[in-house]
């Protein structure tokens, strides 16, 4: 070999183990990290940030940290929200999520060297808010600073203002107000009219600001300026865009964009509060403890008023404020009105605990005093049996569970997962005395989870509707404890995250009987031969009583689509179930079937079946407040009303208080009381159950003045009231297109959504 070949075949061997160390190997180590923790293993954490420590490529390092450390986890800060009204957050495998200590150096290197795009501006907001959360507001200031001298104002002015914003919001969440003024006068000096966006969300904030200070007029007029400015701009955009002939975005309402949505929210806050001649704010405070006394530090605290609690949490909710080291908050100028709490966890923090709140949780503010209000994570109930995937083929299912110091009563929920995927869980048991029960299979096989009704679009979900009768499908349950006054003290389903907290699984199988060949015809989605056969079969046989469970969950087929028809179809069948089983659901379902026809007689009779076969020693909120309802459509009015007033104070839903005002002016009180009786119980129907709640305070206010402008009101109303109550649908209907009072239309019209 000559030594010029020799040369070149050491140079290339230099060069390969340069490629191999250099390039290759970072690349192997990287895709292994990356597999490592898409399959859950802690492991992969330390490898990819040796991966990303390693000689890859700059660009990969930033792409890198784009995915593992931003993306899907610096954009949520809790694993999970907790509220009354709903639990919503991401998923994880526990111990594969960087923790801020670890990922804390790469971050601040990509907000100082990091590409300038929307991750540098969103990896700022988030370091400077957990240093805030470390009690360090200057650096979370100087973070917000540094990071907005990389954004050339003139470049990208849109990012450059985002961080500006976030740097007044951090000057508010602490409650150093005159740095946020400072802050927006600064920010006002640098933007023009044409940025009305921007100067609206500014003002919007010194509004806010101007109203925690206790000026709550003064901060109504600084917004209505705001609103009408940005009103005023919004119209003129769109003129100058059609005169250039630029398409308008899908959707394009100014009630669409955030900056007005929050503008409006604060305008309604505002308005109530000064309606009642009031200047009062208060401050809420508490903590977020353990049951065991363990505080829950840097948990965020949410305080959300009526319009936003069915929606998710996000940045810009106007009241939130974090934890401190003592599980301590509080949360400074609110407005009076109706708030629910919301809290912000990661994990750990609820591993093997649970809030137990309840739905209609509320905090009724009226300015009068600061409000106290706590929350206590309390450990989940520990299950028994049946565990672990266990196969029953007795005749009865043994539930048991360890005791609640403090219970009086338990109730037994149960759920399915289906094969295909998906699941569904319902209440089955109220107000077991005991830590055990033993339940009848054929109880558990009698309750229903779904029905079809008609649309051949629902077939894909026929698999469903054989419910708890398919031996396949796994079955879970869950308990929850209660004191004598119905308030939950806590319950077995939660997060349970460690080996020490996972405990026993509450699943189980019911192995006691195999399909039928109708219920493989239903599984295989043959509906229509599938309900013919069930038919069949039980004409054929009377005794089969599960061809005629089957039956009314499936007849809605042969109807057109809506609930009323269905109901007609499977009458007969139901009833013949309530007779054959007594089974309380399918004998509620014959008394609503009559309650919806105005059927008083036989409504009366199968209600009065169904309270005997119940297990409870007093009515459910809902069904108090719908016996109110049967009562006053019977004529039974003054009867009607001390039910009203028991299931309003049952239920903090008050879903049926639109009734309870039309009772009470049907028999003359005056519009004084009434009113009294709308501030005191407002609707707060669940968005989903009603397209909207129904503000019965600005009507019955609105229908005041009108009564007073137009003759004979009263006579009219109580005409109308009783077509209501009696149901005539087509009398309601012309008088609603002949009537010139607006505000009692507006009345009737929200008393016909009450029971839909």
């Amino acid at each position: 070999m000559k030594v010029k070949h020799l040369v070149l075949t050491v140079a290339a061997m230099v060069v390969l183990v340069f490629l191999l160390s250099v390039v290759v190997l970072p690349q192997i180590e990287l895709y292994v990290a990356e597999k490592k923790l898409a399959n859950g293993e802690a492991e992969g954490k330390a490898q990819l940030m040796e991966a990303i420590d390693s000689t890859i490529l700059p660009s990969q390092r930033w792409e890198k940290i784009q995915e593992y450390m931003i993306d899907g986890d610096i954009t949520n800060r809790f694993d999970l929200y907790v509220g009354p009204s709903m639990w919503h957050g991401g998923t994880r495998v526990e111990g594969t999520r960087f923790t801020w200590k670890e990922k804390l150096p790469y971050l601040q290197d990509y907000v100082e060297n990091g590409p300038i795009n929307g991750y540098l501006a969103t990896v700022a907001q988030e370091i400077a808010s957990y240093y805030l959360r470390e009690n360090n507001p200057e650096k979370a200031e100087e973070v917000l600073l540094n990071t907005a001298d990389r954004f050339a104002p003139s470049q990208h002015l849109g990012f450059w203002n985002e961080l500006m914003i976030k740097r007044i919001k951090l000057a508010m969440s602490y409650s150093d107000f005159d740095k946020a003024k400072e802050y927006i006068e600064e920010m006002n000096n640098s933007t023009t009219s044409d940025d009305y966006y921007v100067r609206a969300e500014v003002t919007t904030l010194k509004a806010e600001i101007i109203v925690r200070e206790g000026r709550l007029e003064e901060g109504y007029e600084e917004l209505m300026d705001a609103m009408e400015e940005y009103e005023s701009h919004w119209a003129q955009e769109r003129e100058e865009w059609a005169e250039e002939d630029i398409d308008l975005p899908i959707n394009d309402k100014i009630e669409n964009t955030i900056v007005y949505e929050q503008m409006e929210s604060l305008k309604r806050r505002l308005e109530r509060e000064l309606s009642n001649g009031s200047q009062s704010i208060v401050n809420v405070s508490g903590q977020v403890i353990r049951e065991d006394g363990r505080p829950i530090e840097n948990a965020g605290v949410f305080l959300r008023e009526e319009n936003l609690v069915n929606r998710s949490i996000g940045d810009d909710e106007p009241y939130q404020v974090l934890t401190d080291e003592n599980g301590m908050f509080e949360i400074e100028g609110v407005v009076p009105g109706s708030y629910q709490v919301f809290i912000g966890l990661m994990f750990e923090d609820i591993d093997g605990y649970t809030w137990p709140v309840d739905r209609d949780d509320w905090i009724v503010i009226d300015g009068s005093e600061d409000i106290k209000y706590s929350v206590t994570l309390q450990p989940l109930i520990e299950i028994k049996r049946p565990i672990n995937n266990q196969n029953i083929t007795d005749h009865d299912v043994h539930f048991a569970w360890e005791e609640v110091e403090g219970a009086d009563y338990y109730n037994l929920n149960l759920g399915l997962q289906y094969e295909s995927g998906g699941g569904v869980s319902v209440g089955f048991k109220e107000y077991i005395s005991g830590n055990e029960t033993k339940v009848p299979v054929e109880e558990i096989y009698n309750k229903r989870v779904g029905i079809l009704m008609g649309d051949e679009e629902d077939y894909k979900y026929a698999h469903s509707v054989l419910g708890f009768m398919n031996p396949h499908n796994q079955i879970s349950w869950s308990v929850e404890a209660y004191t004598k006054d119905g308030k939950l003290i806590t319950r077995s389903n939660g997060y349970r995250l460690q080996e020490k907290t996972i405990g026993n699984l509450p699943f189980f199988n019911l192995k006691g009987r195999e399909l039928t060949e109708a219920d493989q015809l239903l599984l295989d989605g043959k509906v229509e031969q599938a309900l013919e056969m069930y038919i069949e079969k039980y004409e054929e046989n009377p005794d089969d009583i599960h061809s005629l469970q089957m039956i009314p969950r499936l007849i809605g087929i042969k109807g057109d689509g809506t609930f009323d028809s269905r109901q007609k179809l499977a009458l007969p069948y139901t009833k013949e179930l309530a007779e054959r089983t007594g089974s309380p659901d399918y004998i509620y379902d014959v008394a609503d079937y009559y309650y919806s026809r105005n059927s008083w007689d036989s409504y009366n009779r199968w209600y009065e079946r169904y309270m005997d076969s119940v297990n409870r020693p007093d009515l459910s909120s809902y069904n108090q407040g719908n016996r109110a309802s049967a009562l006053l459509k019977q004529g039974k009015v003054e009867d009607s009303i001390p039910l009203f007033k028991e299931a309003m104070k049952k239920d903090n839903s008050h879903r049926f208080v639109g009734n309870w005002l039309a009772a009470e002016l049907y028999i003359g009180s005056s519009f004084e009381n009434v009113l009294k009786i709308a501030e005191e119980y407002p609707d707060r129907s669940y968005i989903g159950y009603r397209e909207q709640r129904t503000d019965w305070v600005q009507i019955i206010s609105h229908m005041e003045k009108e009564r007073q402008e137009v003759p004979e009101y009263q006579q009219q109303l109580r005409k109308v009231l009783e077509m209501y109550f009696q149901g005539v649908d087509r009398d309601i209907d012309e008088w609603l297109s002949s009537t010139e009072e607006e505000t009692m239309k507006d009345f009737v019209m929200a008393l016909k959504r009450v029971d839909n």
